[in-house]
């Protein structure tokens, strides 16, 4: 884009000559050419020049606008005297100057507008400089994240590298540490098959000794020993029956 509109800007002088010297050849065709062939200038001995100019004054009328019913009309208006001529090719005539005309003031306008159309060419070059310049700075800042990510990518790797190196490296503790956990497994199962039989053990102990108890005549409880009050109270009351007796 900015090439192209770098371009346009070197090639507005061309295209400024090339209008320039198509409204002076326009100019002078009106002011010379066509002049002698309206006005019947020249004469009829010199009818293959005249011929010659008249196919010459078509063609370019064809390039700027003239229409095809004109194109065979207008040759033959052009070959009559003035005198001669009827409303047709009066007509034919008046319209082919006026195309003629019409180009050259379009042409002229054009110039005058050259300027505008310089600025705007300057400005389409100016836009396509920021364009670009934003364009690379987007370009710079997807590199930037590019290198960045794969920063990223070969960290992890190098991470996830360690971390499968360590488990590698883990595998035979791992491996003894599960076997020392099976044999407590089967230790912890023997204790508690022990356990078991000593607690069933326990139990018969107890229901024989229950058994027994009940089997047994219940043991005479020892009186308590007498007070010394209690002993002299006894001793006196045992006298007393004595004498009593005798």
């Amino acid at each position: 884009v900015l090439a192209a509109a770098e371009k346009s800007v070197v090639t507005l002088d061309l295209e400024r000559a090339e209008i320039e010297t198509g409204k002076t050849e326009h100019a002078d065709l009106i002011a010379g050419t066509w002049a002698a062939l309206k006005a019947g200038a020249i004469p009829g001995q010199k009818w293959r020049e005249r011929a010659k100019l008249i196919a010459g004054v078509v063609e370019t009328l064809e390039k700027i606008g003239l229409e095809a019913s004109l194109q065979s009309g207008l040759p033959v208006a052009l070959k009559a005297k003035p005198g001669e001529r009827g409303k047709f090719a009066e007509h034919a005539i008046d319209f082919a100057e006026a195309i003629l005309v019409k180009h050259v003031a379009a042409l002229d306008q054009k110039l005058g507008g050259m300027e505008a159309e310089a600025g705007n060419r300057a400005k389409a070059v100016a836009d396509a400089e920021v364009a670009l310049t934003a364009a690379t700075q987007n370009q710079s800042g997807s590199e930037s994240a590019l290198i960045e990510a794969e920063s990223l990518v070969s960290a992890k790797n190098k991470e996830m590298t360690a971390t499968q190196k360590a488990e590698r490296a883990m595998e035979p503790k791992f491996k003894q540490v599960s076997a020392s956990l099976e044999q407590a497994k089967g230790n912890l199962q023997g204790v508690q098959v022990l356990a078991a039989k000593f607690a069933l053990l326990c139990e018969e102990c107890h229901a024989k000794k229950t058994l027994a108890q009940e089997a047994s005549p219940p043991a005479l409880q020892p009186e308590a020993p007498l007070s010394p009050k209690a002993e002299v109270a006894v001793s006196i009351s045992e006298g007393q029956m004595a004498e009593a007796g005798a």
